[in-house]
């Protein structure tokens, strides 16, 4: 990696823009917190997950943010995709819930809603892969750019 070229100055407003939607992420686990307290007892052993799930969140969008510009951002929206599919599958039991309510067992089935996001998700991976094959062409096409003038 060549750090010559990195950006230097930049790095301050790289870091604020990152914080500031990593900021937005905490914003939306707050307002979910808020409206999921009526079915806290629900929702309550799934609370740890669901905790997890935005703070790798915000972790994943602040370091795409501060690395937008590099093949890392691709690298990483890869990873954040991957990331997706596997926690929700672990968290959700592969898609069956059995919740017990004031001695009522509910078996909830949301495998429907688990493959949507999955296929949602490799979606979001073949762009990533796309726009990271893209970026590499045209960072290869100014190379050759500025290749092909410096020798006239």
């Amino acid at each position: 990696m060549n750090l010559k070229k990195f950006p230097k100055r930049n790095i301050s407003i790289r870091i604020l823009k990152a914080g500031v939607k990593a900021a937005f992420v905490y914003v939306a686990y707050f307002i979910f917190t808020l409206v999921t307290r009526q079915v806290h007892e629900l929702i309550g052993e799934y609370s740890p997950f669901i905790e997890g799930f935005f703070i790798a969140i915000a972790i994943f969008i602040f370091l795409i943010e501060f690395s937008s510009g590099t093949i890392f951002k691709y690298m990483l929206e890869f990873a954040r995709s991957l990331f997706i599919i596997f926690y929700l599958i672990i968290a959700l039991k592969s898609g069956i819930i059995d919740v017990n309510i004031q001695n009522v067992a509910l078996i909830l089935n949301l495998q429907f809603f688990l493959l949507m996001v999955i296929l949602i998700n490799l979606i979001e991976i073949a762009r990533t892969v796309l726009s990271a094959i893209d970026f590499l062409h045209e960072k290869a096409e100014g190379e050759l750019q500025s290749n092909a003038r410096a020798r006239i």
